[in-house]
């Protein structure tokens, strides 16, 4: 069972919605999600399995690792973008973003480290055929076990769960893809 932590701390005092989700319910609905990821992005799907494994196993991270965290650049970039418009527009200062743009810069940052460290290992791994063959029966086991919840992978190609008081959650990957499931 799962319960918003601020219901936890202080009751209803300051959360007065918040919804209570089962477990298998919150299972579920992530592997649906799963499954509606891979169906309606294959690509980026593999891209981020490949990621997940590789990093389970010890690998370093290839050229779709650096393309995944390419693309999460670029959607941390928008964000800033956008995130500047909407100051400006409603007339705002940015001082009063201030906090979210530092923790936006931190995030490209590392992710731009990421990218560099992944470069440098590519240039130095001879067995690399044989760790990517391995990763590719991975996933090969993984797809046969498509409606299982399986916690590592969750845990590693999920960024964010967001549960919203109507049962819906907003899943977030990594990557930044998002798709919307129920809990039922």
């Amino acid at each position: 069972m799962w319960r918003y932590i601020n219901r936890l701390d202080y009751g209803k005092k300051y959360c007065l919605n918040s919804i209570t989700v089962q477990e298998n319910d919150l299972h579920a609905a992530i592997v649906r999600a799963l499954k509606r990821f891979n169906a309606e992005n294959e690509s980026t799907y593999l891209t981020l399995m490949k990621a997940t494994i590789g990093d389970a196993i010890g690998i370093n991270g290839g050229s779709d690792e650096i393309d995944l965290l390419t693309r999460r650049v670029e959607t941390l970039n928008k964000r800033m973008i956008t995130l500047v418009n909407e100051t400006i527009q409603s007339g705002g200062d940015m001082e009063s973003n201030e906090d979210e743009f530092k923790d936006i810069s931190e995030q490209i940052e590392q992710l731009n480290r990421r990218i560099a460290a992944i470069q440098d290992s590519l240039a130095n791994d001879m067995s690399r055929q044989e760790r990517l063959e391995q990763i590719q029966k991975v996933i090969e086991q993984r797809e046969q076990n498509s409606d299982q919840y399986d916690d590592s992978i969750v845990r590693q190609m999920i960024e964010c769960i967001k549960v919203h008081s109507d049962g819906k959650l907003t899943i977030i990957f990594g990557g930044g893809y998002e798709i919307e499931e129920s809990l039922k």
